[in-house]
Parts: C-alpha cells; sequence; structure tokens
C-alpha cells in the first residue's frame, strides 16, 4: 500500500516548484560568463575563422582577468598591425607570468629599441620555465660576448631539441679539440636540418680535423649543404669531385660563381683554361678569371696576368700581365710571385735580386699561415694552438689577414692562451680592414658589447654592414641584426633627444 507521507513530499515539492520565479538562461544585463567559458567560446570561434565573433569574447574575458585570453588577443592585435593597442593587452598577461605573452612583449620592446642586456631578466625567467626560444636567445647574447653562460642555456635548449643549440655546442666542443664530441652534436643539428652543421662536417671529413678523413662522408654532408644554397659549401663539394674528375663539379662550380663566389669563379676560370673537365675555352676563362680579380682573388689576379701575357682570350699585354702578377703575389699567389722571378731574371736583372726576396717573403708568409692552420684545425696532427698562433703571427705580420683573423679567434676564445678581449679586437681590426667578412661580424659585436674596445653601436652597424656586403655565410641572419641594432640606435638617440 502506497505511503501517505511520500505523496505529501511530493505535492509540496512541487508546490514549492511551480512557486518558484523563473530566471532566463542568459540575462547579459545582470550576468556575465564566467572568463575561461568566455574563453573556450571565443578559441572555438577562431577555429572556425569567425574573428569578427571572437574578439568581444576575448576581451570580456581579458577584462576579467583571464591571461590567455588576455595573450590571445594582444597577439592578434600584433600581427594585425595593432601593437598601441596589443601592448595593453600583453602586460596584462605578462604580470600574471603568462610565458608566451611575456615572450612576445619581450619581442616587441627589443623591435621598439629597447637593447637586448635591459630585458635578461626577464628572458631568464622565462628560460628556467623552459621557454626555448628565451634559451636561444640567452644563448646568442652570452656567446657574442664570449660568456660561458652561452653553454649554461644552449644545454637547455638541447635538452629540448632545438637545433641552434646542438650547433652552438658543437663549435664549443670543436674549439676545444673535442672533436667526437663535436662531430655528435653537428650530426644532431643537421638532422634538424642546420645547413652550417652540415657545412662543418663535410668540412671535417674533407681535411680530416681531429678524424680519420672521409670524402664519402664529405660528399654527403656538402652536398646536403650545397642544396641548400651554401655557396661555400658548393665550391668545396665541386673541390672534391674536381678531384675525382667528375664533371658535374662544373654544375656546383657554377652555382656558386651565379652567386658571385670568387673562389668559385677562379676555379671555372682554371679549368675553362686548363680543359681538364671540359673543352678549353679562354674566353670563358677571361670572363670568369675578371669577375674574380676584380674582387682581389689572387689566383684569378694570377689567371688574368697568364691570358694577358700569352694573349688568351684576350689581347696581349705584357705590361698589363705583370700588372696582375704584383697585385696577385701582394695577396700571397706563390705562382704569381715565381712569374715575376723569372720575368726579372729575363727582362729586368736590375730588379731580380729585389724581386726574388719579396717572392720568397710571400711564400714563406703563405707556408706559415698553412701550417698554423693544420696546428690549429688539427690537419692530419693533434691541435697545437701554441704553434698555432707563432705560426698565424708570422703571416699576420705581413698582412695575411686570413692569419690575422685567426689569431683574433684564438684571443677571442682564449685557445691555448688567456683570454684577451683587446688582442682579439685589434687582430679582427686588422683583418676587417683588409675586408674579411667574418673578422668583420666579430669586430661588429665586439663594438656593440664593448667588448675590447669602446662601446659604440654605429661602428657596430657600420661593420656587421661591411661583413654583409662582403659575402658573410649568414648574411640573412646578420641583415635581420643589423636592423635591430639600427633600431636601437635611433631609439637611444630619441632617448637622448628628449
Amino acid at each position: 500500500m502506497p505511503n501517505p507521507i511520500f505523496y505529501k513530499a511530493i505535492d509540496r515539492h512541487c508546490r514549492l516548484y511551480a512557486a518558484a520565479p523563473v530566471f532566463h538562461f542568459i540575462r547579459p544585463q545582470t550576468m556575465t560568463a564566467a572568463p575561461e567559458i568566455l574563453y573556450r567560446q571565443a578559441a572555438a570561434l577562431l577555429e572556425q575563422s569567425h574573428t569578427a565573433q571572437a574578439l568581444p569574447l576575448l576581451q570580456q574575458a581579458a577584462e576579467q582577468g583571464y591571461a590567455e585570453a588576455a595573450f590571445v588577443l594582444g597577439n592578434h592585435l600584433l600581427q594585425n598591425g595593432q601593437p598601441e593597442q596589443a601592448l595593453s593587452w600583453l602586460e596584462a598577461a605578462a604580470a600574471q607570468r603568462h610565458p608566451k605573452a611575456l615572450f612576445s612583449l619581450l619581442q616587441q620592446r627589443e623591435h621598439n629599441g629597447t637593447p637586448t642586456g635591459q630585458l635578461l631578466n626577464e628572458y631568464a625567467w622565462l628560460g628556467e620555465q623552459g621557454h626555448p626560444e628565451a634559451q636561444l636567445i640567452l644563448m646568442r647574447y652570452h656567446a657574442q660576448r664570449n660568456d660561458p653562460q652561452s653553454l649554461y642555456w644552449a644545454e637547455l635548449a638541447a635538452a629540448r631539441y632545438a637545433a641552434p643549440a646542438y650547433y652552438h655546442l658543437a663549435r664549443h666542443h670543436q674549439r676545444q679539440s673535442d672533436f667526437a664530441t663535436a662531430v655528435e652534436q653537428y650530426e644532431k643539428a643537421a638532422a634538424l636540418g642546420v645547413t652550417a652543421a652540415c657545412w662543418q662536417l663535410g668540412q671535417i671529413y674533407f681535411y680530416g680535423t681531429g678524424i680519420n678523413p672521409d670524402h664519402a662522408q664529405a660528399e654527403q654532408y656538402l652536398e646536403q649543404a650545397a642544396q641548400a644554397g651554401h655557396t661555400a659549401a658548393q665550391t668545396l663539394l665541386a673541390d672534391l669531385l674536381a678531384a675525382q674528375r667528375r664533371p658535374e663539379a662544373l654544375e656546383w662550380y657554377r652555382r656558386a660563381a651565379d652567386k658571385e663566389q670568387a673562389e668559385a669563379q677562379a676555379k671555372l676560370a682554371q679549368y675553362a683554361l686548363t680543359g681538364e673537365l671540359s673543352e678549353r675555352d679562354p674566353f670563358q676563362a677571361a670572363r670568369y678569371a675578371k669577375a674574380a680579380a676584380e674582387k682581389n682573388h689572387p689566383e684569378a689576379l694570377k689567371i688574368m696576368g697568364d691570358l694577358y701575357r700569352y694573349g688568351l682570350g684576350i689581347k696581349a699585354d705584357n705590361h698589363v700581365a705583370h700588372d696582375y702578377y704584383h697585385r696577385a703575389a701582394a695577396l700571397g699567389s706563390a705562382a704569381a710571385a715565381q712569374k715575376l722571378v723569372s720575368d726579372a731574371a729575363l727582362y729586368h736583372p736590375q730588379q731580380y735580386g729585389q724581386i726574388k726576396t719579396a717572392a720568397l717573403q710571400q711564400q714563406q708568409t703563405e707556408t706559415a699561415y698553412r701550417l698554423a692552420e693544420a696546428q690549429a684545425r688539427a690537419i692530419g696532427r693533434p691541435a697545437d694552438y701554441n704553434a698555432a698562433r707563432k705560426n698565424y703571427m708570422e703571416a699576420a705580420e705581413f698582412h695575411h689577414k686570413n692569419a690575422a683573423a685567426a689569431l683574433g679567434r684564438i684571443y677571442h676564445y682564449g685557445l691555448g692562451t688567456e683570454q684577451d678581449p683587446r688582442a682579439a679586437a685589434h687582430w679582427y681590426a686588422i683583418a676587417a680592414e683588409q675586408n674579411h667578412p667574418s673578422a668583420q661580424y666579430h669586430l661588429a659585436c665586439f663594438y656593440y658589447h664593448g667588448q675590447g674596445v669602446s662601446c659604440h653601436v654605429p661602428t657596430a652597424c657600420y661593420w656587421l654592414q661591411a661583413a654583409i656586403g662582403n659575402g658573410h655565410t649568414s648574411a640573412g641572419l646578420l641583415t635581420s641584426l643589423l636592423e635591430q641594432w639600427r633600431c636601437e640606435a635611433h631609439h637611444a638617440i630619441g632617448k637622448k633627444a628628449v
């Protein structure tokens, strides 16, 4: 039998429900949805490309203190050319330690001219939170100052599989003559598509730097770098193929030559003149030799001398030939120096002694440099930076720009000696004045950071522009860096004016 108490309870409940006031589900005038719900609604709309409907919801969520909404809104405004409106939202999210918002805010401040050095604490916080891009920025900043902290940030970034970090660690280990670890790190970077790592591995296996030469491995890595457009790799790959008498070497020389690489142009001139890989073509030889000679390539200048001396593809002119030989010899061409000695013996016996002495000095200078390279790069022998430094010094005293740049590198990184920023800046400057692109880049960094020289951003910009103009292998990245430095310089001038 049904329980009467049960029915009474149901009846009471129904009467209370019927008497209760009715509320609508949404009443915007008096109720606001939770910020997380607003954000999810906005995110769904953004996925469907309904941006106009999403933005008001994002703003409502951001106004209620929802950090992710403030970041997404700020980032959207930034990407759509509204930086002033974006900054307030990014700042709101960054104040809550939203990592992505803080990073975007820092990047925008750098774009507006704030130097990286003034933002290090914020970047360091992000780096410790595991933000890989912040870790890489810190790595590069400290690397430019040759600060060991760069290795700390590189290790953290490498743990998150950041390719540039592998490359940085590889360069460090190579400088420390730990070639096995260097190769391991280069290979990790190469596997992630770092062209420069392929280039370094190609050189290591080609020359046998700290390991046994392996031309099959060298070809593999050089071809990867060459296919990616690395001009120096294209030329070295061509050298490897040419040594095997493989005609495809010419195509790689041409690719590099088309990008105005002087070494490739000189090699094409040489092979067109000798006919070793194709039919002899003195006119092609003259065209390529002239292009490289205009860049003061010593062997191209020597070839131009030969062309004028023997009238190959060009009207013979001994006076012009002699001028080319002189220019080539002054830049280290031993073959050109020998030509001058031979000519002096035949036609200018009164000058023979002087010319012979100069030629012998040039040969000695080049020999000292090549020996230093083998000692420093561990080619066919263990690395010996002390011996290398002495031989580099001997060559640099006779205006060998590559030797001067190498000395800058030795004192910069403290290879076999104490680090000496002033000495490094001195030798980099000597090489930079002779249009050595790597030395110009390093000298630019020294002026930017006030390392070994007084800090002067306009001078830093000057040398960075010179490095780009002289064909630095990372010209694309340097162009972006130059823009940043110029922005900082402009910002600093503006602050002084105020």
